[in-house]
């Protein structure tokens, strides 16, 4: 508190030690107080002193002039702000505060800056009449009284003042005659009103004399420049595309010290925030396709790259790791640079073995990225024992994690067992927090990774057996299905899972498993001695006293199976199911099922018992839900440039078709394509589509069957909201549904209006969401509660907020329900939200369209649509409509005049996701082609349909 009260002291009284002695003096009592009560005895008789004071009735003021001088505005002001401060509520003292800023001297003007900036908000009715008082000091010739309007400027903004006076601020940005202190405080308010209001400023205009700061030769200029160009970017991609050029070059500069460094040069590293900057700025764009901008580039890593070396002055590795490691992001963000690559692999293997705890865990975390390389796979499977040493001995448990993130991602075929038995191993002594996302793993690995099942069977239930508290619901089901579609493991599944029962202690993880799969296949085993029928029944009878409701609820399912399984053990299990243990149980799941059971086994035809306890068919084949769990858990898909995709599994699904009417058919493949032996099914329907989950399944709202298809009558007003032609969803005699909708980078939101066209009230009014499809899934959802009740003639609307998570074909719908007249009606429409809704324009050159098109020529990025095109849809419709769904149409890019082109980028947060479009008339056989290709797979598939059916 001392130090914090002498340097606010320094701040108000400008360091001068005469100044203001009341201030000095009031602060020196504050700080000789005892207690809160003395403190806020001593404020509140300061509050009113100056109340007096500022309302004329104090002893300071002259008789013959009632009104204060700057002076005492400014001492009592500064109280105010110390007072204000400390927690205090101040309401008074505004307007003198405001009048300081008018003020010739620049101590009072600069107490005036301060208590706006500290006191005031952005909505402050005051703010509106400072507007002209700070651009009267914008373009002032006292640099000083320019500085503390900018301070202001970014400290409070508004929407009023970024619109009155955000191009005073660009102007003294570049303008040539702007002191470099102006300049750097300028682009920093820039920013925080582009933040806060990007409509209100036209900074496509600016981009020219935007990203020549960047050439700036003061490096405190460069330095707020290059944050304020990052920001620009990331919203106005392809209008800031040029600056990649010119933050290669002076990288380059700065790394050979072409330039004076004098005073940015730390611990012998030239400038290294700018340098990190510089990197990530280049991120944000695909790879320079440029020869010399792309050579360029390789020198500046090369030479960062080569500066690996590590010292005794801890502040100098620091220092040079942190553009190293944002080197080694830039060289995975390029992906083609194979000797660059490798460097960064050898030089991350040895710092994994480094003292520092921070060096390490960086190191493995950019080996996690690397991953995402095939070129640096072999290069990191080298270092595996370092990893798995660090997974178990390290004492940072952060550490441990990134080497657990580290071995998941790195885990293929050829060291799958390795590192899955490591795992296992180190289980048993892990800590707790992280013992639930091992298991998640593990049998992730174990199912997609492990060539033999029989080793996936041996995997999952070892994991039971050393951590069965944290094998989740999803886990345990998971083998179940697994083991049920797969015949030639059933029958060792059998064996192991016995073997287990038999030998007690025996977690209920593990009984419910056993006791799961010995009522479907006991039979396989049943022909040895020692897992004969009757042991089996006598072993899993043991276990039913020692378990929960839900494990026993499964046994007697078990109990019922062996009924029509063994003959010879129904007399014995109709008397147990007959007993006061079982059926008088208190528990009314256990004793109906039980009741149910018995009566079922007593029934004389035998062909309905066998009909109604036959083995369970196969499941059929969906996404796992285990996978599912991991992508809940963590957000381990952290692609934030252009092509990249970091995460392990990002794109886990099988091949994609959809035809449709006109025999066109859409085809994208998978750039991992899954083992046929390995289905992904999920146990009880556990996806069922009627079950409300979190946002991100698309699942919202009340139980009730899913629908499978719109209303009559919905459809054909989907093309004009989305083609931003009309703005009505859905209308019939009951009700009509407008819609408002906007989208900015991978996030949206929609705006319903439900208007009541009829003299009833709609009573019980509610809504759902949900997908249609398991495709999706790459569309999270969230809704606000629709008003219960619309009166007749009433409108009430409902917001939907959206977000692009990956891959997804088709919208969701949305099933509205409501009461009229006491008569229940329901409508299902579309909600118009489809994968192009979140597309940016991108604008590229022949040569670039030429090359890209080629590197995303590979079958699992490709999709193609042949069809009949309607009538009367003529090339300069299509350029329209394309350019509608916010795709840059390409003109005299194609070699064939007759063809169309267009170019965008999905925003979605799995990264920025490229795509290029063609589009090829015939004219002889009336059919048009139409070629999607992404930098993602399966992303070219979904636009593939959304442009055909808009065509």
């Amino acid at each position: 508190m001392e130090n914090f009260t002498s340097k606010l002291e320094n701040k108000l009284t400008g360091g001068v030690p005469g100044g203001m002695k009341g201030l000095k003096n009031f602060i020196y009592d504050i700080r000789e107080c005892k207690s809160k009560e003395g403190e806020k005895a001593r404020v509140n008789k300061e509050l009113a002193n100056i109340r007096k004071n500022f309302k004329g009735e104090g002893k300071s003021i002259l008789k013959t002039d009632k009104q204060l001088d700057g002076y005492q505005k400014k001492k009592y002001v500064s109280k105010l702000v110390y007072i204000y401060l400390l927690g205090y509520p101040v309401d008074f003292g505004y307007i003198e505060a405001v009048s300081l800023i008018s003020s010739s001297k620049y101590s009072e003007k600069h107490v005036g800056y301060l208590f706006v900036s500290v006191v005031l908000n952005e909505e402050h009715e005051l703010i509106r009449l400072l507007v002209q008082s700070m651009k009267k000091d914008l373009i002032d010739y006292n640099e000083t009284n320019v500085c503390l309007a900018l301070n202001c400027i970014a400290n409070v903004g508004g929407p009023e003042v970024a619109e009155s006076l955000g191009d005073d601020v660009y102007r003294l940005l570049t303008a040539s005659d702007s002191n470099a202190f102006v300049k750097k405080k300028a682009a920093l308010a820039l920013l925080r009103l582009y933040r806060k209001y990007p409509q209100v400023l036209d900074v496509k205009q600016w981009s020219g004399q935007i990203i020549a700061l960047l050439n700036e030769r003061d490096l405190g200029v460069l330095t707020s420049s290059l944050t304020l160009v990052h920001a620009l970017a990331a919203d106005e991609y392809d209008t800031y595309e040029p600056c990649v050029a010119v933050a290669i070059h002076r990288l380059k500069n700065i790394i050979m010290e072409r330039e004076d460094l004098n005073g940015y040069v730390y611990y012998k590293v030239p400038a290294p925030w700018i340098q990190v900057k510089i990197l990530r700025l280049i991120q944000t764009y695909p790879p320079p396709t440029d020869a010399a901008v792309k050579e360029e580039l390789r020198f500046c890593l090369d030479r960062i790259l080569a500066k690996n070396d590590l010292v005794k002055i801890v502040q100098t590795n620091n220092c040079r790791q942190s553009v190293l490691f944002e080197a080694m992001n830039t060289v995975i963000h390029l992906q083609t640079e194979a000797k660059l690559t490798e460097m960064a692999v050898d030089i991350l293997g040895r710092y994994m073995t480094v003292r520092e705890t921070n060096t390490r865990y960086m190191a493995l975390d950019i080996m996690c990225n690397l991953c995402s390389l095939e070129i640096a796979k072999k290069g990191i499977i080298k270092h595996q024992p370092n990893i798995i040493q660090a997974l178990k001995f390290e004492r940072d448990i952060s550490v441990r994690r990134r080497a657990l993130d580290l071995l998941f991602k790195m885990c293929g075929p050829e060291n799958a067992v390795t590192i899955i038995t490591a795992l296992v191993g180190f289980l048993e002594h892990a800590e707790y927090i992280i013992r639930e996302e091992m298991v998640l793993r593990i049998a992730i690995l174990a199912e997609t990774e492990a060539r033999d099942y029989s080793f996936y069977v041996d995997v999952i239930l070892n994991l039971t057996r050393v951590a069965g508290d944290y094998v989740s619901l999803e886990v345990w089901q998971r083998v179940i299905q697994i083991i049920t579609n797969r015949q030639d493991v059933q029958e060792y599944a059998c064996r192991v899972c016995f073997q287990a029962l038999s030998s007690p202690p025996v977690h209920e993880t593990m009984v419910k498993v056993g006791s799961y799969l010995l009522g479907e296949f006991g039979h396989l085993i049943a022909n040895t001695p020692a897992s004969s029928p009757w042991n089996q029944f006598e072993t899993l009878k043991t276990l039913y006293l020692t378990v929960s409701p839900e494990a026993k609820a499964i046994l007697l399912s078990t109990f019922a199976k062996y009924m029509n399984l063994f003959p010879e053990l129904k007399p014995t299990i109709t008397q147990l199911f007959k007993s006061d243990l079982i059926s008088k149980n208190h528990n009314p799941e256990l004793q109906q099922r039980a009741i149910e059971y018995l009566m079922l086994g007593t029934i004389v035809n035998e062909d309905l018992l066998q009909a109604v306890l036959e083995e369970m068919p196969p499941y059929p084949e969906r996404d796992s839900t285990i996978l599912a769990k991991l992508h809940a858990k963590e957000n381990f898909v952290t692609d934030k440039t252009w092509g990249q995709s970091k995460g392990r599994n990002a794109a886990k699904s099988t091949a994609l078709t959809v035809t449709d009417a006109n025999d066109s058919a859409v085809t994208t493949n998978n750039n991992q394509p899954q083992s046929q032996n390995a289905p992904q099914v999920d146990l009880l329907n556990m996806d069922d589509p009627t079950v409300p989950v979190a946002p991100g399944g698309i699942v919202l709202g009340f139980d009730g069957p899913a629908p499978t298809a719109p209303s009559a009558g919905s459809e054909p007003y989907l093309k004009s909201v989305v083609m931003a032609t009309g703005s009505i969803l859905f209308e019939d005699s009951r009700i009509r549904i407008m819609v408002k909708d906007e989208y900015k980078t991978s996030q949206g939101r929609l705006a319903l209006y439900y208007f009541n066209k009829t003299s009833s009230t709609f009573v019980n009014t509610r809504t759902r969401v949900h997908s249609e499809a398991p495709e999706s899934s790459g569309l999270s959802v969230e809704a606000k509660p629709c008003p219960p009740v619309v009166a007749p003639g009433q409108q009430v609307f409902q917001v939907f907020q959206f977000q692009c998570t990956n891959i997804y074909m088709k919208p969701p719908l949305m099933t509205l329900l409501f009461e009229a007249n006491g008569a229940p009606q329901s409508l299902v429409i579309r909600l118009p939200v489809y994968i192009a809704q979140f597309l940016n324009p991108f604008s590229m050159d022949k040569a670039q369209f030429g090359s890209r098109w080629q590197a995303l020529g590979g079958p699992q990025l490709e999709a193609q649509v042949v069809f009949s095109p309607t009538a009367g849809l003529t090339p300069a419709m299509c350029k329209q409509q394309l350019s509608t769904l916010k795709l840059t149409v390409l003109d005299g890019v194609d070699p064939n005049n007759d063809n169309i082109v267009a170019a965008g980028v999905i925003m979605s947060t799995v990264g920025q996701v490229g795509v290029l479009v063609r589009l090829e008339p015939n004219a002889q056989t009336q059919k048009w082609r139409l070629t999607c290709r992404g930098s993602k797979p399966l992303f070219a598939g979904s636009l593939a349909v959304v442009l055909h059916s808009f065509l």
